[in-house]
């Protein structure tokens, strides 16, 4: 097997410096942890579930009316006229759309919300509709 400097050409010390200088998760060459703070920044997320299916119209309904606060969704979704197919969700801006997908059958439904400082996740009803939020 081949060393790794001799593989990509440059030496440990070379992947160091290169690391410390422009890593984006690297303070003064000190490695600093990920932070899954949901409120960072200019963007909040939330994970929202379900452990029972949905009815299709309340699902549909609801990611029709997100705010606008809400930038970008994704997930699985499981339907109650559809319990042994998953669905694929995926929404940018106002755009949604909703496909069914291949694969094992899943049990809970699992959404991602992405959005600006504006979206009320803890306290806007129109934000977690059919879910539950685990944040």
């Amino acid at each position: 097997s081949l060393a790794p400097e001799v593989l990509l050409g440059v030496s440990e010390l070379q992947v160091e410096r290169s690391t410390k200088q422009s890593a984006p998760w690297n303070a003064g060459g000190k490695n600093v942890p990920h932070t899954s703070d949901p409120t960072h920044g200019q963007f909040r997320s939330c994970v929202l579930r379900q452990e029972k299916s949905i009815d299709r119209n309340t699902f549909e309904t609801w990611a029709e009316s997100l705010p606008a606060s809400v930038l970008r969704g994704k997930g699985f979704v499981v339907f109650s006229d559809a319990p042994n197919q998953r669905w694929l969700w995926q929404k940018v801006g106002r755009s949604s759309r909703l496909e069914p997908e291949k694969g094992e059958p899943i049990i809970e439904s699992t959404v991602v919300l992405i959005g600006t400082r504006t979206m009320l996740i803890d306290t806007d009803p129109s934000i977690t509709g059919p879910f539950q939020n685990v944040n």
